[in-house]
């Protein structure tokens, strides 16, 4: 592990690891699904729309993300498993539309890079350019403070 203190980032990647040491067979959609409701309170099935909608939950509520990510809010854990679960769920193109159109998060804010990292890390996981296995490794190293 990098140098990751016991911030909501660091939070958000020990869930990640938590997850992919609880399956062998846990694929990058399944993974993300579990890491969406776990850490942002998107359910799995037709619920995911509901949440997607109404924004999820804080339930891992917390600062740590680099500066170019913190937006000041305690909401960071949260937008990313969300942006997240809407790539596996809209695909990326339409997930940053709704990001800039619907959130009016503006690409060049805290909150657009955050989503464009979001979009990333998802489309890497599915892509296998990143294992389930290293995603918390991942965050830790490229989202969290240090």
């Amino acid at each position: 592990m990098t140098g990751c203190q016991n911030s909501a980032c660091c939070k958000l990647a020990d869930l990640a690891d938590n997850l992919a040491n609880s399956s062998t067979t846990l694929s990058p959609k399944d993974f993300i699904t579990l890491m969406g409701e776990r850490a942002a309170g998107i359910r799995p099935g037709l619920w995911r729309y509901f949440d997607l909608l109404r924004g999820g939950q804080d339930l891992i509520p917390g600062k740590g993300f680099r500066s170019e990510y913190n937006d000041g809010s305690e909401g960071q854990v949260r937008h990313f498993a969300g942006i997240a679960v809407s790539t596996i769920t809209f695909g990326p193109k339409l997930t940053i539309w709704i990001s800039e159109n619907i959130r009016l998060d503006k690409a060049s804010s805290p909150d657009g890079r955050l989503t464009i990292a979001a979009i990333g890390f998802t489309t890497r996981l599915l892509g296998g350019q990143i294992p389930v296995s290293a995603a918390g490794e991942y965050i830790r190293q490229n989202l969290c403070q240090e």
